[in-house]
């Protein structure tokens, strides 16, 4: 009989170790004939501690004055060798630091398997069996997540585990079978134990897990950690300026700027796809709906863009996002999360995953996640079109080109800040807007709109163009301003001009976002009596131009909403998650 203990902390600024190792002195009814206490130090390595003594023997080497935020310990009842510090917990490879408690039954065959492939042992015990295995698979180029379940999936016996693998971000593995293990927590920490004496004072939650439990317990904090607001007025202003930086990074992870091979890292036979269902809420949805556009143009599938909470094939009124997810599986459907936030309920559901990986946002209002998911989208979208062979290579890698400048383009964008804020201050005392688009920039006309209505609490509405004239141009008065997108490229720009005309008749104040070239044909139709402002988007290519003309839309809605007073990081009676019906 053996005891274990792992303790994973967020940003601790002491060595948890210290905690670990007085778990395992209330555990020393379990076997004291050696003890050991491993960390993953600052660098990402392990560094171990043993002693062929009592837990209440140590404490005073190096190891607990260095701060750490994942530990694991162990001390020993003598099973399989003598009491040897080779013998004793934590078994240390180069990679992976191990506790167990309980006794592998093919530990031999294992050892000789592992041998024959050159890996060395130093001592007598079946648990060292199980490090150098776990090595093996990191060794053939398995992520940690991957070679714990191969490993698990290879011994045989008695076992509760505790893990921590060199150079990953903090993680904690642990499994159990047929030997004790429980889990206790609290809000900013976990503790994996052998028995409740072992749990820090600071444990208020138990978990119980049954046989056959495995998992992993992760530092969660964000990439970007806390969000400072730093020299921006608002978190907002601050969130829309990181979309240069978050879109370009998107792009450099998740394709090579050697080959422009696209690597998703989900487990999808994209040649297979025949049709796509895009289910989101809120400005998921409206990022949803200019990727929908994109994909029947480029990948000539259909595809269909659903409200969650209309999602067709439901039983009932769901929890939206969640429940379509559940549904659409039953169904049979393949189901790929495009997702910002690890640990969520979508992460658990769904095994593909695209990481929008944009980073905290601490703003209600959504900017460079709407973004950051049209980048991943458009993406995704580029997969398709190249493996079913829809597009040819020099129009690939034409696209894949300027992707890679989609960070220069969006700090060109981010530059009407200052044009966009005199603009909003001029329209402070409107009734309503309406935001007009066709194409792709139809989804764009809903998402401004939506960002207005959210932050001034100003009625705003998001049209097709071609829907204005049948009811909507009865609201278009001197106190209306409606927003129109356009791009030169758009093949109904001639339409759009009628449409800016029908407005202009009416006395309606216009703000124009669109390229040059389009705002030069249309302005030329405009005379002096009409308010026209106008907001020109960098030279860019058809695809990647909703990724830049959403920055003005994100800068009005903003401008407007705090020069009317409006707390644009918090509006009222909004939430950044909805988990209610």
């Amino acid at each position: 009989m053996c005891g274990i203990v792992g303790i994973i902390k967020q940003n601790s600024d002491l060595s948890v170790a210290n905690e670990v190792l007085a778990g395992l002195v209330n555990l020393e009814y379990r076997g004291y004939d050696s003890t050991g206490v491993a960390i993953l130090n600052s660098d990402k390595l392990i560094d171990v501690e043993k002693k062929c003594d009592a837990p209440s023997a140590m404490g005073k080497e190096e190891l607990f004055k260095h701060s750490s935020s994942v530990a694991i310990g162990h001390n020993r009842w003598a099973t399989h060798g003598k009491a040897t510090i080779q013998n004793a917990h934590p078994h240390v490879t180069k990679k992976v630091a191990l506790v167990h408690n309980g006794t592998i039954d093919n530990f031999s065959e294992l050892k000789t398997a592992l041998k024959n492939k050159k890996y060395q042992f130093f001592g007598e015990s079946d648990t060292e069996v199980i490090s150098v295995l776990m090595t093996s698979h990191l060794d053939e180029g398995m992520s940690g997540e991957q070679a714990f379940v191969k490993t698990l999936s290879e011994i045989k016996g008695a076992f509760a585990l505790g893990v921590i693998v060199a150079n990953e971000q903090n993680k904690l593995y642990f499994a159990k079978q047929n030997s004790p293990l429980l889990i206790g927590k609290n809000d900013t920490g976990f503790c994996v134990a052998s028995d409740v004496v072992a749990f820090p004072l600071w444990v208020n939650y138990l978990i119980i897990l049954e046989d056959g439990d495995y998992g992993f317990i992760e530092d969660f904090v964000d990439d970007n950690e806390k969000s400072v607001i730093g020299e921006y007025k608002t978190f907002m202003l601050k969130e829309i300026a990181e979309q240069a930086t978050v879109n370009g990074g998107i792009i450099n992870h998740y394709i090579d700027i050697k080959t422009n091979n696209i690597e998703l890292g989900v487990d999808i036979n994209w040649k297979e796809i025949e049709s796509v269902h895009i289910v989101a809420c809120g400005t998921s949805y409206y990022a949803g709906t200019v990727a929908g556009y994109y994909f029947e143009k480029y990948a000539k599938i259909p595809v269909y863009t659903y409200i969650a909470s209309e999602f067709p094939y439901r039983d009932r009124e769901t929890l939206d996002t969640i429940n379509a997810i559940q549904k659409a599986q039953e169904l049979g459907y393949k189901t790929l999360g495009v997702v910002n936030a690890k640990h969520t309920t979508i992460t658990r559901l769904i095994k593909n995953i695209v990481y929008c990986r944009a980073g905290t946002e601490v703003s209600v209002a959504s900017t460079k996640a709407f973004t950051a998911q049209l980048t991943v989208l458009l993406t995704i979208l580029l997969k398709i079109s190249i493996d079913k062979g829809l597009i040819s290579r020099d129009d690939y890698k034409n696209i894949i080109d300027e992707m890679f400048t989609i960070g220069g383009l969006t700090a060109n964008a981010l530059k009407t800040a200052d044009s966009v804020e005199k603009i909003a201050n001029s329209i402070l005392d409107i009734k309503g807007l309406i935001y007009l688009g066709r194409g792709m920039c139809y989804g764009l006309a809903l998402e401004g709109a939506l960002k207005m209505k959210e932050l001034s609490y100003i009625h705003a509405e998001g049209l097709n163009c071609g829907e204005m004239k049948h009811g909507p141009i009865a609201l278009i008065d001197g106190n209306e301003a409606v927003v129109i997108i356009t791009h030169f490229r758009d093949p109904l720009l001639n339409k759009t001009r009628s449409t800016v005309q029908e407005v202009a008749a009416r006395k309606g104040r216009i703000i124009l976002i669109a390229d040059k070239k389009a705002i030069e044909e249309i302005k030329s139709d405009i005379d002096d009596t009409i308010v026209f402002y106008s907001i020109e988007i960098p030279e860019s290519s058809f695809f990647t131009y909703p990724l830049l003309a959403v920055i003005p839309l994100q800068f009005l809605a903003h401008f407007v909403a705090t020069g009317l007073g409006r707390n644009v990081d918090k509006p009222r009676n909004l939430a950044k998650s909805v988990t209610v019906e």
